[in-house]
């Protein structure tokens, strides 16, 4: 989907997942690492005429931008899997709060290729404060598995192999 379609039909809490940027080398790892076509994913909400996400990225940690921020990517979009006024502020209240989960991001890379390539599933890890994308909204949605990549986060919600 373009951003334009996004915007004429999303919804408070929507779920919006970007596909691999290939001129991006992060993203092309992540993309490789993860077996999946999708290597970022954030909450869209609607404040007053404009369209924002809440996201954690390598640009600024868990912020809170405008949704056009990533109008030149392809899209896919989820509807949101719990009402937004459940989670709104667990979503927002973060903004600012915490990096970008570097080590995260890294774990959940090596635990999907461990469970990927060898069937061992390491553990979920807990204790790090700083979210990669994919783990902050698993967090927000109060998922059991947070260390999840968002291929996977995808699929578990939609029930769809990403």
């Amino acid at each position: 989907m373009t951003y334009d379609e996004i915007r004429s039909q999303v919804q408070d809490g929507d779920l919006i997942f970007l596909r691999v940027d290939t001129q991006n080398l992060l993203s092309r790892l992540t993309s490789w690492f993860t077996k999946s076509r999708y290597t970022h994913v954030a909450f869209v909400f609607w404040y007053k005429e404009r369209l924002m996400l809440v996201e954690s990225t390598t640009k600024g940690g868990i912020r809170i931008v405008q949704a056009s921020t990533y109008r030149k990517r392809e899209i896919d979009m989820l509807p949101a899997p719990v009402p937004w006024h459940q989670i709104e502020d667990r979503a927002l209240s973060r903004s600012g709060t915490a990096d970008y989960g570097w080590f995260s991001a890294s774990y959940i890379g090596i635990r999907e290729f461990f469970f990927t390539h060898f069937d061992v599933l390491l553990p979920v890890d807990r204790r790090n404060r700083n979210k990669a994308c994919s783990e902050f909204v698993a967090e927000v949605l109060q998922l059991p598995d947070v260390d999840i990549s968002p291929g996977n986060l995808y699929r578990q919600i939609s029930g769809i192999r990403a």
